[in-house]
């Protein structure tokens, strides 16, 4: 879904008003990219095509479009009706692999290999709040890059709805304040854990931090030992893969996030990127790596794979079926 580049039809007449009715086998996480991407289809009609959603505020939005994303959350609530044939969910998880295998591209940024590299780098994304200013990203939030392009009265209710005594685990998430950010919104997690190998002092405020790779191979004993045997969000921006050297670290980050997923729970990957180049046999390697990853998570049967694009970047989202 391009969020951005969606142009007007200048031939309508009327204001378009999508179908946005959640469809009886349509898992949550799926319907939200699908109903966002209509939704941002409205907005790019009202607003023209360079007006960044990103950085919308609500009352930059029309009273049209705060109805649509209001009742768009009321859907996404609703329990999913049934489960679909596993064929029709292998044919689809092929389509997706297929499509991210043509659409991930590379990160040729220098590695993160220590605490001063990683200082130079985003390092604490917010949950709704835009962060600027040195090493922050000034338009991406975990919320408008992973769940749902907007930010509203109506959102923040939602994530509270969504998040509240929830496991949610960050692979480098940096000095990330969510907790912090999340007690302001009312949103009350069960526990929020980041998993970063470059935050040595952690910060008064800062989440939790777990001094590992999200690709070590005791990250889930080390998890265990915490009392944390099963996760409901997994949440990673800019992270492994886009900072792997190793294409066999990208694959055990997957196997991790498999071996800590609770049934019906997400692992959101933003951007689907790797490290590297293009004309880099290694990089290659890496992209190899990424997709083989995602044709065993597929092959376990468990999984629906969902493509899609935030800001620019194209991500996608492993939901693991109830």
């Amino acid at each position: 879904m391009d969020f951005e580049n969606q142009a007007p039809d200048p031939g309508m007449e009327k204001k378009r008003t999508p179908e946005l009715k959640r469809e009886k086998m349509e898992s949550q996480p799926g319907y939200l990219l699908r109903s966002g991407g209509e939704i941002a289809s409205q907005i790019v009609e009202e607003k023209g095509v360079t007006f960044d959603l990103y950085r919308a505020n609500e009352d930059q939005l029309s009273s049209n479009v705060i109805d649509m994303i209001s009742d768009t959350l009321e859907e996404a609530k609703r329990p999913q009706a049934q489960e679909g044939e596993q064929k029709d969910l292998d044919a689809k998880n092929d389509v997706a692999i297929a499509y991210l295998d043509s659409i991930t591209g590379f990160h040729d940024k220098g590695a993160t290999v220590d605490s001063n590299s990683f200082d130079k780098t985003q390092r604490g994304r917010g949950l709704f709040k835009l962060k600027r200013g040195s090493g922050d990203a000034s338009r991406e939030t975990y919320w408008n890059t992973l769940v749902y392009p907007f930010n509203t009265t109506a959102t923040r209710d939602f994530a509270r709805e969504m998040l509240d005594n929830k496991i949610v685990v960050l692979l480098g998430g940096g000095r990330s304040r969510l907790g912090e950010e999340m007690k302001e919104c009312n949103i009350n997690p069960r526990m929020i854990v980041n998993i970063d190998p470059f935050v040595k002092d952690v910060e008064e405020g800062a989440d939790p931090v777990i001094s590992m790779s999200a690709s070590d191979e005791g990250l889930v004993d080390r998890l265990y030992e915490q009392g944390i045997d099963r996760v409901d969000e997994i949440w990673a921006e800019y992270y492994v893969p886009a900072y792997s050297e190793r294409p066999e670290d990208i694959a055990k980050l997957f196997d991790n996030i498999d071996k800590l997923l609770v049934s019906g729970g997400s692992a959101r990957i933003w951007p689907a990127m790797v490290k590297g180049s293009e004309d880099d046999p290694v990089s290659q390697q890496r992209k190899l790596a990424l997709i083989e990853a995602l044709k065993t998570i597929a092959s376990t049967q468990k999984y629906e794979i969902l493509p899609y694009e935030a800001s620019g970047r194209p991500g996608f989202i492993l939901h693991k079926k109830k």
